[in-house]
């Protein structure tokens, strides 16, 4: 008897108590985003899965943690589409509330739409820019983000809208930390403005002048770039504007920073690959009194003797992803790495 009674108090302590743990922490049923668990919904770096049934438990509470998803767009016709509604319905039946957000709304308006609905997860449903937009919202917030693509590349929204229903409602996803970029823009005559960014900062040319750029990166200070512009990107943004003006490839888990100039009139210089620990600041010398710095798709046109400071954010974005998607991947799909033409028939 008292054999079978350890038995029972170890099934207790080691099957029934982590969970119900899960649920006392309020928080955490809020916001998965809090849970010290890796950010998987399976059993990866999850600290309770010490055996199976630990692992289907704690699966079951993941999956079941959202109640209340905001639908981000731009494109308002994209909700009458019969992919839109197969969204909603799938969500639906699995007891699942939608908040449309437009995403073209003041900031204000999406802040207060987002603070009344306290979503558990946010779809990008649109393309890449779109999701560019969510990311620089729900950053901050801690919220993940997942994205259904209805635009046409789709890099980051790489997901099918009836893919990314199934995948909610059954689990199967997971959660990426991916970094996020913060400039500050420091000038004499305004005040210091702030923005954040998903794949870059570039900073162009606004006149004919060449652009001269002066890069302090750790300290260390850079020979002046003379170009275009300048690109700062991360190992997300590597596939994006960077690889456009010949920057290279990064695997997103990289945790490294590329800086790339657009179009040098110098035959030497070259993209750097910098550790995303590194502070940047930028200085410019050009004729034209004004420059234009880009935060991914939003641009904000600066002085030309202001001082820009890039760092990747105290805090990152949750990109969440199907289980079945993967970088090398989208690689081959979305940009045709190393496909050859002359081998098609």
């Amino acid at each position: 008897m008292l054999f079978v009674f350890l038995v029972y108090i170890r099934f207790i302590i080691g099957h029934i108590l982590p969970v119900c743990s899960l649920f006392r922490n309020e928080s955490i049923l809020k916001n998965p985003a809090q849970m010290d668990l890796g950010y998987e919904t399976g059993c990866k770096n999850i600290h309770y899965c010490s055996n199976p049934v630990n692992k289907l438990l704690i699966l079951q509470v993941v999956t079941t943690i959202f109640t209340m998803i905001a639908v981000f767009y731009r494109n308002p016709e994209l909700t009458g589409t019969e992919a839109y509604r197969k969204l909603e319905r799938r969500l639906a039946d699995a007891g699942v509330e939608l908040c449309s957000v437009y995403i073209s709304e003041p900031a204000e308006e999406i802040g207060e739409r987002i603070g009344d609905a306290r979503p558990e997860l946010i779809v990008s449903l649109g393309g890449d820019g779109t999701f560019l937009s969510a990311a620089r919202l729900a950053a901050p917030l801690g919220v993940p983000v997942l994205g259904a693509n209805m635009g046409r590349l789709g890099f980051l929204s790489e997901n099918r809208p009836e893919d990314v229903a199934e995948a909610i409602v059954t689990g199967d996803y997971r959660i990426e930390d991916s970094p996020i970029l913060s400039a500050e823009v420091h000038s004499p005559a305004e005040k210091t403005r702030r923005f954040l960014a998903l794949n870059e900062i570039s900073v162009h040319r606004l006149g004919p002048a060449m652009l001269g750029v002066d890069a302090v990166i750790s300290g260390s200070v850079l020979p002046t770039y003379w170009a275009d512009g300048l690109i700062v990107a991360t190992g997300l943004g590597s596939t994006a504007y960077s690889l456009s003006a010949g920057g290279p490839i990064a695997f997103p888990d990289s945790r490294v920073l590329l800086v790339t100039p657009i179009a040098p009139h110098n035959l030497n210089v070259r993209p750097l690959i910098i550790p995303d620990t590194s502070s940047i600041e930028l200085s410019f010398r050009s004729r034209d009194p004004k420059l234009v710095l880009s935060a991914d798709n939003v641009n904000f046109v600066m002085a030309g003797d202001s001082r820009v400071d890039v760092s990747v954010a105290q805090f990152s974005l949750k990109r969440a992803r199907l289980r079945n998607t993967g970088f090398v991947d989208a690689l081959t799909t979305k940009l045709y790495w190393g496909e050859d033409m002359r081998n098609r028939h």
